[in-house]
């Protein structure tokens, strides 16, 4: 959901953060099938031209934050929309829970992957709240 109303706001959102997305690069959306209210958003939604690239685009401004580690049903069932996904190194569960407290640490080891190239940075992390 957070992908798709990214996708339809996005003049309206700076960033978006998920956790554990099951992407929603490229689902099918049939404007005519919705309310006539919600019509518009679906259209936009369905006209959404991905991959633009500069710095300013909805793709640059959303990050999917996942535990690299354990099985999932629903963490990367599609592809995000957003360009780019932050491993947590340590956590053996996509629980959402375990994935919060290891944000909370003091410091957490973690991968930034750029989805367009596929390249992975390791790097740790100092939580400065």
């Amino acid at each position: 959901m957070v992908q798709i109303g990214s996708v339809i706001y996005g003049d309206r959102i700076e960033e978006s953060y998920t956790f554990n997305s099951p992407g929603a690069k490229g689902l099918a959306a049939d404007p005519g099938s919705q309310p006539e209210y919600a019509r518009g958003r679906f259209e936009k939604y369905a006209e959404f031209g991905y991959d633009k690239g500069d710095s300013s685009s909805v793709e640059n401004r959303m990050v999917n934050v996942a535990g690299s580690k354990g099985p999932s049903l629903i963490a990367n069932l599609n592809e995000d929309v957003g360009f780019y996904e932050i491993k947590l190194d340590k956590v053996q569960s996509h629980s959402i829970t375990t994935m919060v407290k290891e944000i909370s640490k003091e410091t957490t080891e973690l991968t930034v992957v750029d989805v367009r190239k596929r390249e992975e940075t390791n790097s740790e992390e100092t939580n400065t709240q």
